[in-house]
């Protein structure tokens, strides 16, 4: 298998490379011991962290993405098709891992040397985990990358994220489980150590509370993920380094059925973003201890292209009155809907007059007939209305009888009046015309 970081197959290709041949890792036999003597132990169910009871809560917390109806056994199908298919690390992490990690909502690199962190041991190979996440850069936690860079800024490209605390180690199928555990042990320790030294920024005094705030994954074999839990404990002695604690949490055979497979994503993604949250108070956490004011990003509106039109009205503030207006409509806007703009309660809307007959009576004298009678019932406010509508309706109906058609008969002196022949139509043309 292509080297990775010092992840070689064979201890030949090692000796290539002298200054490598002198530095430990996962595939030397004194790696584990090495490991041991700089205050780092491989996973021991004994020495459980104090909240090791809420990462087990975490883990088995239901997704609604992952139930039944979102994901159904189609996807179980096709994530046992990509193991069948993956025959080395690379596919794994290029087919396997993906369906299992989904639409990543932090930051994270795969791949990446932590070349910039403080070795955990002299002569030790630099770790390259296969997956890992973190915060994000920003200018708001720049003085604690500055203050803490060589222990929570893994990579010597600013601009990976910081603060790691989630880990994830793959292997295919000719991969050694073994090798797994010990790079994953080495990822882990230095995550753990990266949220101490955050945890402690700016007390007098250093302080443990064994309380797990990192987490890493195993992948190997056919489907089979085991999840672990970091943590430190004190000093054993004046002199003597802090111990790093691997504890397992769970380990979930994702082949064996759809159930299976989605408990084991669902703790997976469960475990990241519990890692998550440790990430962000532990940075909060910080901040306020040292008096760090996180400056807010700024806030830009989106200026507006549209001009106001010449020919638009000002806009006039409502009163008071249009205030009780609006919450009477808007309790029985049920019913029906009408406009939020009313007018004033003292100011009542006048009638338009749409007939003009009264102003042209005044002063003048009109010839007697239906007309005047019905014209002089809309002056008079005292006359009786029934007038107006009898001589209308008789008028109306004088108006729609149509008259009587005429019949003429043929006699012989009309017949006689009548030209037998009409005027002939003179062909010839004229003088000056076009025509040929």
């Amino acid at each position: 298998m292509p080297s990775r970081g010092g992840r070689k197959s064979s201890s030949s290709s090692n000796l290539d490379d002298p200054e490598k041949a002198r530095r430990s890792s996962a595939y030397t036999p004194n790696f584990a011991q090495k490991l041991v003597d700089n205050g780092v132990s491989l996973a021991n169910r004994c020495h459980r962290a104090a909240n090791h009871q809420e990462w087990n809560e975490v883990l088995i917390q239901p997704r609604p993405s992952l139930s039944p109806s979102r994901m159904s056994d189609g996807h179980y199908d096709r994530f046992v098709k990509a193991i069948d298919e993956a025959c080395n690390e690379d596919e794994v992490m290029s087919h396997v891992f993906p369906k299992i990690v989904g639409d990543s909502r932090y930051p994270s690199r795969q791949n990446a040397k932590l070349g910039n962190l403080a070795p955990l041991a002299k002569k030790m190979v630099v770790p390259q985990p296969d997956y890992y996440e973190g915060d994000l850069p920003e200018p708001g936690n720049r003085q604690i990358r500055t203050r803490l860079e060589k222990s929570i800024v893994p990579s010597k490209r600013k601009h990976y994220p910081f603060l790691p605390n989630f880990f994830a180690e793959a292997k295919g199928p000719d991969g050694t489980f073994g090798v797994a555990q010990l790079q994953a042990c080495q990822d882990g320790a230095l995550g753990a150590l990266a949220m101490h030294r955050v945890q402690n920024l700016g007390r007098r005094g250093e302080v443990f509370d064994n309380k797990a705030r990192t987490a890493r994954v195993v992948y190997h074999g056919g489907g089979t993920i085991d999840l672990f839990s970091h943590h430190l404990s004190q000093p054993r002695g004046p002199g003597t380094p802090s111990q790093t604690h691997m504890t397992q949490l769970r380990s979930f055979s994702l082949a064996d059925t759809p159930e299976s497979f989605r408990q084991g994503v669902g703790a997976f993604r469960n475990a990241s973003d519990y890692a998550h949250q440790h990430r962000k108070d532990s940075i909060e956490d910080a901040h306020r201890r040292n008096e760090i004011v996180t400056p807010e990003p700024p806030r830009i509106s989106p200026k507006s292209t549209c001009r106001p039109l010449s020919c638009q009205a000002p806009i006039v503030e409502s009163s008071a009155s249009d205030s009780d207006s609006s919450s009477v409509e808007d309790s029985d806007d049920s019913k029906y809907k009408t406009s939020s703009r009313s007018l004033p309660k003292d100011k009542l809307l006048k009638p338009k007059i749409v007939s003009v007959a009264p102003k042209r009576l005044a002063g003048r004298s009109l010839p007697p007939g239906p007309t005047t009678r019905r014209r002089k019932a809309l002056v008079t406010s005292d006359g009786d209305p029934s007038d107006y509508s009898e001589e209308e309706e008789s008028r109306v109906s004088r108006r729609r009888q149509l008259p009587k058609a005429k019949v003429l008969t043929a006699t012989p002196e009309r017949l006689a009046r009548r030209d037998p022949s009409p005027p002939r139509r003179d062909l010839r043309p004229r003088r000056g015309s076009r025509r040929p």
